[in-house]
């Protein structure tokens, strides 16, 4: 008898801290995701701590693919002070050096949302699970813009070819170099 294989499903933070996730358990399988899967990517020992204080302020702006425990992909995105965002833009500022945005303070302040991550398991690049991903993670983008008049526009850094055609694919423009952005 062949065992049916569970099809993958997309989830958000608080689905997956709905299934018994914690946050850091979450962050810890992104930043794992992505030392696998991002060709020239360099972990840091404190790369963990930081995302996990950004996601834990930015818990809207996340999906992810998940099969079983395994997660396939994600895509993960964060406010930014805009004058932050513009430093980022101009290669003055890294992206381990925001300053967190509250969900609070993205209400009264400017900002920029930045993608932080775009993941897929390098053998499921080109499958739906990729493009499912994408599409759930440019509405989630969409939405936020809509609902938060203080929300700049979007702005990325895209290390590979496949990066660079997802920003252009989003209405992005290419500032330099690899830093794509779109104002609202």
């Amino acid at each position: 008898m062949q065992e049916k294989q569970l099809s993958p499903g997309f989830f958000t933070y608080a689905e997956l801290q709905g299934m018994g996730n914690t946050v850091d358990d979450i962050v810890e399988k992104t930043v794992a995701l992505s030392a696998d899967d991002i060709s020239g990517y360099d972990s840091q020992d404190n790369e963990s701590q930081y995302w996990l204080k950004h996601r834990r302020n930015n818990m809207s702006l996340f999906v992810c693919a998940m099969q079983g425990d395994t997660m396939l992909g994600h895509f993960s995105a964060m406010r930014v002070k805009t004058d932050e965002a513009m430093a980022f833009l101009e290669g003055k500022r890294s992206e381990t050096e925001f300053t967190v945005v509250s969900g609070q303070d993205a209400q009264t302040a400017p900002h920029y949302v930045y993608i932080s991550a775009v993941v897929v398991k390098k053998t499921l690049r080109n499958s739906s699970v990729a493009m499912k991903l994408i599409r759930q993670g440019y509405r989630l983008l969409n939405q936020y813009l809509k609902e938060t008049p203080q929300a700049k526009g979007i702005f990325a850094e895209a290390y590979s070819e496949e990066g660079r055609r997802l920003c252009e694919l989003f209405g992005m423009n290419n500032i330099s170099a690899n830093f794509y952005r779109k104002d609202r």
